[in-house]
């Protein structure tokens, strides 16, 4: 009698566990479900999208770019917000730069921070590492930039070569246009140069739209990007980038004065 009970007490333990299993591998399935409508709905629906690419160095933060993209008009506009953009930071209890708030491993600090600043929410944000928008560029066949005067110099112990006029930047050259910086150039020229370069990366993407469709190349760029976009709302924006002109995209910074504190 007693072993009876103590069999039909496992069968009634184990039917709970895998009732458990499914409630909880179906909440993660309406999770991820959730997740991918908040960019595919919004595009499907034509409402606006607004995204944040961050380009970076390990820790480091180089460029963050607001990317706000309407999709029933076709029209996008990329606001650069300067890496050294000061204010008072609750969470450090000090005045700093935004780019004290970045974190390779984690950036929700910096997007909210943004958010703060212009006054928009983003509905994500797509970081990519220096040595990865390389690769990205070595895939998408290079990015097209105008480059007004020839560059030869030596930064950081590494010769940099980029030549003038309308060129298509391979990725050496792409990481050499990212990092390099003229003793001689403005902290707007510097911004306008890393924007240009969203810019040329998000046309890129566009151009490519039907090469990133394919498995290989897709699964490629997912790996060369960190974002908390799901990998159905990656593919629906750069298919969706095929959409607009890049070219025509309007540019904006935010402004402000210099000071030392």
């Amino acid at each position: 009698m007693l072993e009876r009970r103590s069999r039909r007490t496992d069968r009634g333990a184990v039917l709970l566990v895998l009732i458990a299993v499914v409630v909880l591998a179906t909440a993660a399935y309406a999770w991820i479900a959730l997740r991918v409508d908040r960019i595919t709905e919004s595009l499907r629906r034509r409402q606006p999208l607004n995204l944040l690419f961050v380009l970076s160095e390990g820790d480091s933060l180089i460029a963050a770019e607001a990317f706000l993209y309407n999709p029933e008009t076709r029209k996008a506009a990329l606001y650069h917000v300067p890496p050294n953009l000061g204010g008072v930071i609750p969470s450090l209890n000090r005045v700093d730069g935004i780019d004290a708030l970045y974190r390779r491993a984690d950036p929700e600090a910096l997007v909210a921070r943004v958010e703060d600043v212009l006054g928009v929410a983003l509905q994500g944000w797509v970081d990519i590492a220096a040595d990865d928008l390389g690769r990205i560029a070595d895939l998408l066949g290079g990015f097209s930039l105008f480059v007004p005067t020839p560059v030869d110099a030596v930064w950081n112990g590494r010769r940099v070569l980029l030549p003038s006029g309308s060129v298509r930047l391979d990725g050496d050259k792409t990481r050499d246009y990212l990092a390099w910086e003229d003793a001689l150039e403005t902290d707007a020229e510097r911004a306008g140069r890393r924007q240009k370069l969203v810019q040329a990366l998000l046309a890129g993407l566009g151009e490519n739209r039907a090469l990133l469709a394919e498995r290989a190349p897709a699964r490629l760029l997912a790996r060369l990007v960190r974002t908390n976009l799901p990998r159905r709302a990656l593919d629906a924006l750069v298919a969706e980038l095929g959409r607009f002109d890049a070219g025509r995209m309007g540019m904006q910074r935010v402004l402000g004065n210099v000071r030392s504190v």
